[in-house]
C-alpha cells in the first residue's frame, strides 16, 4: 500500500486490534482508495493440536512472518511458549537450522506462500 500512496489512516486503529487478537490483516484498496480490511482466522482444531504435541512430548514452535503482537497473540491462542515473528520467507530455513544447531530434530508444519 505505502507503495502505491494508499493512505490506512483511517483503517489502522480497526487492524490494530485485529492485530491483537491474532489475526493476520490484509487490507483492500479500490483504484488507490483504502476500502476494508480482510482478516484470517485460527483454525478450531490448532490448540487441541498443539495440546496433543505437547502430550507426546515433542515442543512446539512457532515461526512466521506475522508481526510479533499477532505472532504472540496466536501463540497464546494455541498454546505455544516459542515464537519466532516477523521471519521472511527465505530467512526460515535459517531459523529450522538454528533449532537443529541447538540439537533438536525438527519437523515444519504450515503453508507455503510464494
Amino acid at each position: 500500500m505505502a507503495e502505491r500512496e494508499v493512505s490506512l489512516d483511517g483503517l489502522m486503529p480497526e487492524a490494530e486490534r485485529l492485530e491483537k487478537e491474532g489475526k493476520t490483516v490484509m487490507f483492500v484498496a479500490v483504484d488507490s482508495t483504502a476500502v476494508g480490511i480482510v482478516a484470517d482466522t485460527l483454525k478450531e482444531t490448532s490448540p487441541l493440536a498443539v495440546e496433543e504435541l505437547h502430550r507426546m512430548g515433542i515442543q512446539v514452535a512457532m515461526i512466521t512472518g506475522d508481526n510479533r503482537c499477532t505472532a504472540e497473540a496466536i501463540a497464546r491462542q494455541v498454546g505455544i511458549t516459542r515464537v519466532l515473528s516477523e521471519v521472511l520467507p527465505q530467512d526460515k530455513a535459517g531459523e529450522i537450522k538454528k533449532l537443529q544447531e541447538e540439537g533438536k530434530i525438527v519437523a515444519m508444519v504450515g503453508g507455503w506462500h510464494q
